[in-house]
C-alpha cells in the first residue's frame, strides 16, 4: 500500500524526463506510486519510462495514444482508483521537486486535517536563472489553514505569482476524494478550471512557506508560447471560471474584469487581424457584461471597454494610433 499517488503525463520530453523522474524517486518520503502516463510521444519518452520502472518497483506505466495533457492526467487519475492510496499529486514532465516536498507537505496535511496542501513554485529560466520567491519580500505566503473560498480570495489575483499558486495542479497534495468525480480537460490552461472546482467553501488548505516544486521553462510548451489563436480558448475558460465562482461575488466580479481585459488586449494582437469573426460571441459576452456588470469594472477598464463595445475596429485603430504616438 502507498499513501500518495504521483501522476506524470509525459509527452516528448527525452532530454528532461530523467531529471524529472530523478528528483521524484529523490524523495525523502517513500510510501508512493508513481504513475507514468506516455500519452503518444514520437521520441524515446515511452523507452525511458519503461526503464525506469524495471528498475522500481514503484513506478506504473501506461503507454496510450496523444490525446493532451488532461486525458494523460485523467488516465492517471482512473489508475490509481484501483489503488490503496489516499492522496494525489501531480508533476509536470519538464519540472522537477525538491526531495523534500512530499515529506513535507504530506505531514502538513496530517497535522492539519486540511485537503489539500499547497507550497511555492521556483521558476527555472531557460538561460539557467531562477526565480525562487522564498527571497521576495514581495511575496506572502504565511502558514495557516483556510477555506478553498478564502484561499483563492487571497491570492488568485492578488499577482501573476500567486495566480499561478492558486491554480496549478502541480505544487499541491490532494486527498484521494476530491477526484471521485472531478477530471482535467482541455488542451490549454487544464489546470484552471479543477482548481477552481476543488478549492469549494467546504475544502480546507494548508499552505506551506518553502518553494519546492521548479517550473521550468520551456519553448516548446503551449502554455509558455508566443501568442496563438488557440489561446483564444481562455476566454472561454474564464467565463466559465466565473461561472464556478458565482459564490464568491468578489473572486465573480475579479475574473469578469479579467475577461474584459483579455479580450480587448486579444483583440488587438497584429495574428488577430483577418480573424475577427473568432471574436463573435466572445464580444457579445463582452457587451453583456459592459451591460449588467458595469460598475464592477475599474474606472480604466470601463472608459476603454466602453469604446470597444462600440465599435472593435475603431477601438484597434485608437490603439495602434496611441501606440505610433508613443515611438
Amino acid at each position: 500500500m502507498s499513501r500518495l499517488a504521483v501522476i506524470v503525463p509525459v509527452y516528448n520530453v527525452e532530454k528532461l524526463l530523467p531529471r524529472c523522474l530523478d528528483s521524484i524517486l529523490a524523495q525523502t518520503y517513500r510510501d508512493f506510486t508513481l504513475i507514468l502516463v506516455n500519452d503518444g510521444s514520437t521520441d524515446g519518452s515511452g523507452k525511458i519510462c519503461d526503464g525506469y520502472a524495471e528498475k522500481d518497483e514503484r513506478i506504473r506505466v501506461i503507454h496510450k495514444e496523444n490525446g493532451g495533457v488532461s486525458s494523460a492526467r485523467n488516465e492517471g487519475i482512473e489508475l490509481q482508483k484501483k489503488l490503496d492510496n489516499d492522496l494525489i499529486a501531480f508533476v509536470d514532465s519538464d519540472d522537477y521537486i525538491d526531495p523534500k516536498m512530499y515529506g513535507t507537505m504530506i505531514s502538513a496535511l496530517d497535522k492539519s486535517g486540511a485537503d489539500i496542501a499547497v507550497c511555492l513554485w521556483s521558476y527555472l529560466h531557460t538561460d539557467g536563472a531562477v526565480y525562487n520567491p522564498e527571497n521576495d519580500e514581495k511575496i506572502s505566503f504565511p502558514e495557516e489553514t483556510l477555506s478553498g473560498r478564502v484561499f483563492l480570495e487571497k491570492y488568485l489575483y492578488s499577482s501573476p505569482y500567486n495566480n499561478g499558486l492558486a491554480i496549478a495542479a502541480w505544487n499541491k497534495v490532494f486527498r484521494k476524494p476530491l477526484f471521485d468525480s472531478l477530471r482535467f480537460f482541455g488542451r490549454y490552461a487544464e489546470d484552471d478550471r479543477i482548481c477552481t472546482k476543488i478549492f469549494t467553501p467546504t475544502a480546507a488548505v494548508q499552505t506551506i512557506n518553502r518553494s519546492f516544486y521548479y517550473y521550468c521553462e520551456n519553448s516548446a510548451s503551449i502554455t509558455k508560447s508566443v501568442f496563438s489563436k488557440n489561446r483564444l480558448n481562455m476566454l472561454s475558460l474564464i467565463i466559465d471560471r466565473a461561472n464556478d465562482l458565482k459564490d464568491s461575488p468578489n473572486l465573480c466580479r475579479h475574473t469578469l474584469a479579467l475577461f474584459c481585459d483579455l479580450t480587448m488586449e486579444y483583440y488587438v494582437r497584429p495574428e488577430m487581424k483577418g480573424n475577427e469573426q473568432l471574436f463573435d460571441a466572445y464580444i457579445k459576452e463582452f457587451r453583456k457584461i459592459l451591460k449588467e456588470k458595469q460598475a464592477d469594472l475599474s474606472k480604466r477598464t470601463r472608459k476603454r471597454a466602453k469604446v470597444f463595445a462600440l465599435s472593435p475596429h475603431v477601438y484597434r485603430f485608437l490603439i495602434g494610433l496611441r501606440r505610433l504616438v508613443k515611438k
